[in-house]
């Protein structure tokens, strides 16, 4: 097994395998045929994408790579499957659970800003207001005329 083959398939399997244990551990049973899958069901997802977060940055495989590996279109769902599960890290307990208990299981280690969140109202240094709001606004003031 000292093909390169071999060894992404010993890293995926190791990937998946821990994924499906840190959501056993949280209740859900996923397993890695199911994280293949091409179903959409949340928990599913989601542990698709914590399976690619974790092969494009932590083990150095290029988007492309991962998307063949997950059996996925093209490397463009990696680059959003990535993006999904930044975000999604931080504000979600269930996620961050899953997370955090498959990089203990895979021993890798992590920022601890992601490990020692507290959840709640994130908070946003800038609210982002709609333009509608803002015509709301100035039309109760009096600055713009009422709409028909």
């Amino acid at each position: 097994m000292n093909t390169k083959k071999g060894r992404d398939e010993l890293t995926l399997n190791s990937v998946l395998g821990a994924i499906a244990l840190a959501n056993h551990e949280n209740g859900i049973w996923v397993g890695p045929s199911e994280i293949l899958s091409k179903s959409r069901l949340k928990y599913r997802c989601d542990s698709r994408q914590i399976a690619m977060y974790i092969l494009h940055k932590y083990h150095g495989f290029s988007t492309t790579e991962v998307a063949k590996m997950l059996n996925l279109a093209n490397h463009t769902t990696i680059v959003h499957g990535c993006k999904v599960i930044r975000n999604k890290a931080r504000f979600d307990k269930n996620t961050n659970a899953v997370y955090v208990r498959t990089m203990d299981l895979l021993s890798v280690p992590i920022d601890s800003s992601l490990r020692d969140i507290q959840f709640g109202r994130p908070e946003v240094e800038k609210a982002y207001v709609s333009k509608k709001w803002y015509v709301k606004k100035l039309r109760r003031l009096g600055l713009l005329p009422k709409s028909k």
